[in-house]
C-alpha cells in the first residue's frame, strides 16, 4: 500500500484499533515519515544533520511574500526546491533557480 490514507499510519491505526497484529512501521512513525516539516524536525532533534528548510504556513506566505523570499535567498541561495509538507500534493514541487521561480514554485504549492 501507498500513499495517503496507507503509508500515513490511518492503515496502522485502523489494525492497532482492531487488535490485529501486522509488519512495519507504527502509527506515530508512519505520520511522521509523510509530513516532511514533522520529519525534519524529528531528525534534527534527534542529532541527524539536515539540509537548510524553510516551512512555512500559506497564511505566512501570502502575508510576508517579498520578506520571505528575500530570507530564502539570502540563507539557501539558488537552486531552491519548493515542495508541500504533505504527500497529497508532492507533485507540484518546483525547482526554483531566482526569486521570481522560487515564488511561483511556492504558489503552486498552495493551490488546492
Amino acid at each position: 500500500m501507498h500513499g495517503p490514507l496507507c503509508e500515513d499510519g490511518t492503515i496502522q491505526g485502523l489494525l492497532e484499533l482492531a487488535d490485529l497484529p501486522y509488519v512495519g512501521c507504527c502509527v506515530l512513525a508512519s505520520a511522521i515519515s509523510m509530513d516532511k516539516d514533522m520529519a525534519k524536525r524529528v531528525a534534527r532533534d534527534a542529532g541527524i544533520p539536515i539540509v537548510f528548510y524553510v516551512s512555512l504556513k500559506y497564511e505566512v506566505w501570502k502575508n510576508e511574500t517579498q520578506q520571505l523570499a528575500k530570507r530564502i535567498e539570502a540563507e539557501a541561495g539558488y537552486p531552491v526546491f519548493v515542495k508541500p509538507a504533505k504527500p497529497w500534493l508532492k507533485r507540484r514541487g518546483t525547482q526554483g533557480e531566482g526569486t521570481q521561480s522560487a515564488q511561483y514554485g511556492a504558489r503552486r504549492c498552495v493551490q488546492i
